[in-house]
């Protein structure tokens, strides 16, 4: 997710889209690898939702210290990000055929971070309907997830993927912590994944 709040890029972003990264390549992988694996990411995200009702009460050690490493001061919801990146992979792979999954897993962990990087950095012009976001942000988080997906899987009608996702990024959910880009972008750009299956 890009912010163009003021301050440029900081660490604590920056930690967050390498996890994002980091986090996203292991999904990719272990789906590729077996899709029963998508079990075990659905038990992760569960007992992320449980560790986040347990933190919003009592501290719980080792938990506090990675939340206050990742977490944004303004989120309400504990480890908020982790819970709507595993939101998206889960429902993505419980929805979508293993190689839909995989593929739609790949556009929204590469596009995101670089369109935070790109577009904190040399993003001016906003887009119409969502003033946090910007132009050179959404171009760069197709031509990253873009080149990505054409590296590891050289399937062209990846690019449609792409280009969903990146404008699904731009979508403004409001106040809305839970419905983010995590969750919309791979949902989005496996389902046109789907819709072009269906019709080529």
């Amino acid at each position: 997710m890009e912010h163009l709040e003021r301050g440029g890029i900081t660490p604590l972003e920056i930690r967050r889209k390498v996890f994002h990264l980091i986090l996203g390549s292991m999904f990719i992988v272990l789906l590729a690898y077996d899709r029963d694996m998508r079990w075990v990411f659905t038990l992760v995200f569960l007992l992320g939702l449980i560790l986040s009702l347990f933190q919003s009460r009592w501290n719980i050690p080792g938990v506090t210290w990675l939340l206050d490493r990742f977490d944004r001061p303004e989120e309400s919801t504990k480890g908020l990000g982790i819970i709507t990146f595993f939101s998206g992979a889960v429902a993505a792979s419980l929805i979508f055929p293993q190689d839909i999954a995989v593929h739609a897993t790949i556009v929204f962990t590469f596009g995101d971070p670089m369109a935070y990087v790109v577009g904190k950095g040399f993003g001016r012009w906003r887009v119409p309907w969502n003033y946090n976001k910007s132009v050179v942000g959404t171009v760069s988080f197709f031509l990253a997830s873009g080149a990505s997906a054409l590296i590891i899987t050289e399937e062209p009608l990846l690019l449609a993927a792409c280009l969903l996702g990146a404008l699904t990024e731009t979508i403004p959910t409001g106040s809305t912590e839970l419905l983010d880009d995590n969750l919309l972008v791979p949902l989005s750009a496996g389902g046109i994944l789907l819709l072009l299956s269906l019709l080529i």
